[in-house]
């Protein structure tokens, strides 16, 4: 087990508290560059999601559906890109900054995501409810739009 009790070798659906959707890998797609959006939970397997652990209470998010490339979430710019508004995508994972996340757990079961580049959170824009907004991080500010809840999937 990692950090706050997340199982390193389960798969998991990443659910946003504000719209009740999950952290999806848009169509499917193995490429880098691919937004990470929101959709109406399914579990597909671009809808999976593994934390493996990178060291000092960090995560690489890993894609289950493009698992064999490695595809985990980015932020979009690489380890400089830290204003708050940037978009996430995937992108293979080569241990950059923006591609490590450290989960915070809250007293509620949900967790937020905070990104090692910038120490912004995963965040969904306008606080929206509509099937594919992509994620960004933004300025850290406790609202349910910041708030994900992990559902073991296997």
């Amino acid at each position: 087990f990692g950090s706050a009790g997340i199982n390193t070798s389960s798969w998991y659906e990443v659910v946003n508290q504000n719209s009740n959707s999950c952290a999806d890998d848009t169509n499917s797609s193995t490429a880098n560059g691919t937004a990470v959006q929101q959709w109406s939970c399914g579990g597909a397997q671009n809808q999976q999601w593994q934390f493996v652990s990178v060291g000092g209470g960090y995560f690489q998010v890993l894609n289950r559906n493009a698992a064999a490339q490695n595809e985990s979430w980015d932020v979009t710019g690489g380890p400089s890109a830290t204003a708050s508004g940037t978009p996430v995508q995937t992108w293979s994972y080569g241990g950059g900054t923006n591609q490590q996340w450290q989960a915070v757990a809250g007293s509620n079961g949900y967790y937020t995501f905070v990104a090692r580049n910038s120490g912004l959170c995963l965040d969904t824009p306008n606080s929206s409810t509509a099937n594919g907004v992509q994620l960004q991080v933004y300025t850290c500010n406790g609202t349910p739009a910041q708030s994900f809840k992990l559902v073991q999937m296997s």
